[in-house]
């Protein structure tokens, strides 16, 4: 279940994230912010209004305790042109490093799949592509093979880890236990809720090896593709729980395609959103916040400390019971030691223990802010970042005056992460000395 904070630290909304999910109904939206910790509404300003209910969390990852940073949005309107365009909008607004379209589809009688079952795509078929005779004719130009990192990654979670079973929310309509299968998914405008369908019967024909169908992956992954040829590089892939199974015209048994949608779409909802969660959590291809030479897209990349859990935080009582006096304003601290030694886990945790004694923000009043010059090492981006986190969008003549204008009268904690790699250290530290000389 997601947590909320009573009290939290005034904290914006992150420029980038880590992953973003997207879904198209209520259920299927909700069912993921559920599974988020402290899941905020997103606002990227007032240039860029809030389309798509974006909404932003955190997912931690297991093995290090640090979190993905998560958009979540709901498209709102089914069909791949849809889903085309809000996957473009969102992923050059967010600039994510992997794109998962989570949610519910009509299952196929094949390879044993069941209704409640779990389906990874391994491979998109849009089906609507053809030509019209006789007989419609499907052409074989709009295909979309799954991302290989995150399919291999993905299946071999599912082999390994069924304890994201126990994490299911919502109640099984009949008992059982949802399997997980990867395999070929029929992407188009249509519900399908007759297999023997002339129209679909071609399709089958066509594409034999399909078990599953729906409405907007085919969008979603064409999308992914032009970004990719523009030089974006973002990972995808679908992951879809099985809401109804379309049967043929002659199969009576007092439940239509609706009904049965209906009755099983918040279960199928809620275990595809499990599912794809614990498999975030698990741990993707890259780490949190692990650059991947992705052309920038917007001109800032903060990571905001939403939260300060440090679930696997061990030792170092004595760097712990230095630092924690120390966090005062108008003081600045500097914490070395080599790559990966818990540096930011030591930081987080004392921020933990002054947040939880309600310190934090008596002592900050202003808000908490992180930076990390690991994402962008220019010091002209922090310091736009830093007038920005405090409304100052006048950035001329100077930014380095702009940010000392935002800082200036502000009691806030400002944590600046890899500054080695930083251009220009003194010119961003020269803002914050400014602030309480001035």
């Amino acid at each position: 279940m997601a947590k909320h904070s009573k009290n939290r630290p005034n904290i914006p909304t992150p420029l980038t994230v880590d992953v973003a999910i997207l879904t198209t109904l209520p259920e299927e939206y909700h069912a993921v912010r559920r599974k988020l910790h402290d899941p905020r509404t997103a606002s990227k300003g007032k240039d860029q209004p809030n389309l798509f209910a974006e909404m932003t969390g955190m997912v931690l990852y297991q093995q290090s305790g640090q979190s993905y940073r998560i958009l979540l949005a709901m498209i709102g309107r089914a069909g791949t042109v849809n889903s085309a365009l809000a996957v473009e909008q969102l992923v050059r607004r967010w600039e994510p490093r992997y794109v998962f379209m989570v949610g519910i589809a009509g299952g196929l009688h094949c390879d044993g799949l069941s209704i409640g079952d779990i389906v990874i795509s391994n491979t998109i078929y849009g089906y609507e592509y053809g030509k019209i005779d006789k007989q419609f004719i499907p052409r074989p130009n709009w295909v979309f093979a799954a991302d290989i990192g995150l399919f291999t990654s993905i299946s071999a979670f599912a082999e390994l880890s069924p304890a994201w079973q126990e994490t299911i929310d919502a109640e099984r309509p009949l008992p059982g236990v949802p399997r997980v299968v990867s395999g070929n998914v029929a992407s188009g405008d249509k519900v399908v809720d007759n297999p023997n369908n002339n129209f679909f019967r071609q399709v089958l024909a066509n594409y034999p090896k399909t078990i599953a169908v729906e409405m907007e992956g085919a969008g979603a992954a064409q999308a992914i593709q032009n970004l990719r040829d523009a030089g974006i590089r973002v990972g995808f892939l679908m992951v879809r729980g099985i809401s109804d199974m379309p049967r043929e015209e002659n199969v009576t048994d007092g439940e239509n395609g609706q009904k049965e949608r209906d009755r099983w779409k918040p279960y199928a909802a809620a275990s595809a959103a499990a599912f794809l969660v614990a498999y975030i959590a698990s741990g993707l291809p890259l780490s949190p916040g692990e650059p991947t030479d992705q052309p920038a897209l917007s001109p800032a990349a903060s990571v905001p400390m939403h939260d300060f859990q440090t679930s696997y935080f061990t030792g170092r009582k004595t760097e712990l019971k230095k630092l924690l006096p120390l966090l005062q304003p108008g003081k600045t601290i500097t914490i070395v030691g080599p790559a990966g030694v818990g540096k930011t886990t030591l930081v987080a945790e004392a921020l933990a223990q002054l947040s939880a004694k309600g310190n934090l923000a008596q002592r900050f009043p202003d808000g908490t802010f992180f930076y990390s010059f690991q994402q962008r090492a220019e010091a002209n981006i922090a310091l736009e970042q830093i007038a920005r986190w405090f409304g100052v969008d006048e950035l001329v003549p100077d930014i380095g005056l702009a940010a000392n204008r935002a800082l200036k009268s502000k009691k806030a904690l400002l944590i600046l992460d890899g500054t080695e790699e930083a251009d220009d250290l003194p010119r961003v530290l020269s803002a914050h000395i400014s602030h309480f000389t001035n």
